[in-house]
């Protein structure tokens, strides 16, 4: 995460059905970031080391927001 970017909202939060964490991650693609959650062992070993893909972030905290917003 670069200096002045706000943490994740979801960070530290979310894992998958059998118990592995799902942390940040990003790209850049033609000046659009696209923000993802992201099994902590496909990040550290490679694709093939978890059986979970990575899910985008948009689907998860724009429900959240929501709910925090209207309450």
């Amino acid at each position: 995460m670069a200096r002045g970017e706000a943490e994740p909202l979801l960070s530290e939060l979310l894992f998958t059905a059998d118990g592995e964490k799902l942390v940040p991650s990003y790209t850049n693609k033609q000046g659009k970031r696209y923000c993802y959650y992201t099994p902590v062992l496909h990040r550290r070993m490679g694709a093939w080391a978890s059986k979970h893909g990575s899910l985008p972030a948009d689907p998860i905290e724009v429900p959240v927001i929501e709910q925090i917003v209207v309450r």
